[in-house]
Order: C-alpha cells, then structure tokens, then sequence
C-alpha cells in the first residue's frame, strides 16, 4: 500500500477541517471508537466484575501489551500499562532510592517538557541534579555527559525527540556509552508511532514512557510504561494493592513480578482497547512508511 498517496481521511472522523496536532492529540480511525464501543457492549452483557468479563478484560488487556511490545520490540510483561507519558516518568522519579552524594542528569532544565523536569526537579532535595547546557535546538555537548558521569550518578533522563524544536537526540549513543554504567530513562512521547521502526534493545534504555493518544492515534487517558525485567527491583512501587503485590505469613508483603508490580487498580479497559485497535491500523501501513509520510510533509 502506498501510504505516501493515500488518502485516508474518511477513516477518520472529519468535519472537512485539516487536522495537524498530532504532536499534542491525534485523531481516532474510526475503527477503534468502534472498537471501544463493541467492547463497552460486550463487557456490559456479560456482566461487570464477574468471571466472565474478567476473562475477557484479561485478554483484551494482553493483547494490547503484545502489539505494543511488537512495535517496540520487546516482550509483552515489560510493558506497564497507564494513563500518561507523564505516569510513567512519575513511576521512575519516585521509585528510586537516593543514597548520600547521589545525582541524576537532565537536559536543558526548562527547555524540556515539564513531565520530564518537574518530577526531576522535585528530586533536588534528595539528590544533586546535574543539568546538561544546550544549544539552540536542545542538542547537548557529549563530552559535558562524560564529565557529569561518576560513580554516584542514578540516573540520566533525555526525551527522545523534543516537543519544542522536533531534535531527535541520539538515544543510542547514550545507550550504548551508558550501558552497565547507570540506568538510563528515556520519554519518547513524540517518537513511538512516528519515527518509523522502534528498536527499545538498540536504545539499551532500562526505562521508556510514552502515551496512546499522540503519534499511536489512541484514545486520552492511555500511557505505556517500559520497564527492563532486570531493572524492576530499581524501583519501588508509588502505589500498592491487591493487582500489585500479596501477603505471606499473615503480615508481610511481597510485590508482584512486572506488570503487576507497577499496575495497582488499573480500570481504563476501554481505552486499552481503542488503543490496540489504533495501532492495527497503523501497522497496516507499516512504521517505515509513515515515518515516510511524515519526512515528505515536512519538506513541503
């Protein structure tokens, strides 16, 4: 299929106005408000909270993590499910613990998206905050990283693409410096669903965040949350119940293996659903291809 000449704005919905806030929101395919309203349907007739609609949800929820991890290259439990880019970065912020003369790294302070620097900042009375300097498209000099770098470092967070200025930062590079050396946190908010085809074990990244509802045409209120099984025991969960962890000896706790550990009284079935759905249509097209589409916009 030829995605480059396509048009395919009536699998959208469209009151004849050109649509171009993908960044921020994008349009649902029609096929996956439909497919939320099927499932709405059906989870209601077969009761909810009951056995039944249980199985069904665990389903439905399972295959969302499977195409999720088909598109990002990794397996199905390492994918968290939540409601934001910005839950995800939180899950990382306030899970880690600081030992004395810890630091973490950001970039460009508030050059960056505020869901990747106030979770960050709020850190600064646990931990030193190291800020890399950058120029005037956000790129930041390698050789200040390396000098940053020691052996008390925890943590180094970077966006994968700049929601200010569209720079994608080399996200493998610092992969591939950092691996073995300090865990690695990327937001790719504005890369997964648009950059093309999305290599997580290239990255070497021990943690990810991004949304449903930008570049992956999902519904509001869908997160993803990418957590390495080797760097589940990094974090402390920032919420605890029954989905997430269990009791032994009468007293004492135990938290689940990932996903659970990270999913306490997760409920947004529904737009799981419509999410799943948006990114089949999407890989009918195929990821190269509407990274494609999208060079070709930008030129014109």
């Amino acid at each position: 299929m030829n995605l480059t000449s396509k048009d395919i704005s009536e699998d959208f919905p469209n009151s004849g106005k050109i649509y171009l806030n993908n960044a921020s929101v994008s349009l649902m395919p029609l096929q996956s408000i439909e497919a939320m309203k099927d499932f709405l349907i059906s989870y209601n007739s077969r009761g909810p909270d009951s056995i039944n609609s249980d199985l069904f949800v665990t389903e439905k929820l399972w295959n969302t993590r499977k195409i999720i991890a088909k598109i990002i290259n990794y397996n199905p439990e390492e994918v968290i499910l939540t409601q934001s880019t910005t839950d995800g970065i939180n899950i990382v912020a306030n899970g880690l613990s600081f030992k004395q003369n810890s630091n973490i790294i950001i970039r460009g302070l508030s050059h960056e998206h505020h869901a990747n620097f106030y979770p960050w900042l709020r850190l600064q009375n646990k931990t030193k905050i190291k800020n890399l300097s950058i120029d005037k498209n956000g790129f930041f000099d390698f050789n200040e990283l390396k000098t940053f770098l020691d052996n008390n470092t925890k943590l180094i967070s970077i966006s994968h693409a700049l929601y200010n200025t569209g720079s994608i930062l080399p996200v493998e590079k610092i992969g591939n410096m950092l691996e073995n050396f300090t865990s690695f946190f990327i937001d790719s908010a504005q890369t997964v669903g648009c950059i093309g085809n999305f290599d997580v074990t290239k990255i070497k990244c021990n943690f990810m965040s991004f949304n449903g509802s930008k570049w992956l045409c999902g519904p509001m209120g869908t997160g993803l949350f990418y957590c390495n099984n080797k760097s589940q025991e990094l974090l402390e969960p920032m919420t605890i119940g029954g989905e997430s962890a269990m009791i032994y000896d009468n007293t004492n706790l135990a938290f689940k293996n990932i996903p659970d550990k990270f999913q306490t009284g997760f409920r947004n079935y529904v737009g799981m659903v419509g999410l799943e759905s948006s990114v089949n249509y999407l890989l009918k097209f195929g990821m190269e291809n509407i990274r494609k589409k999208i060079f070709i916009f930008q030129l014109f």
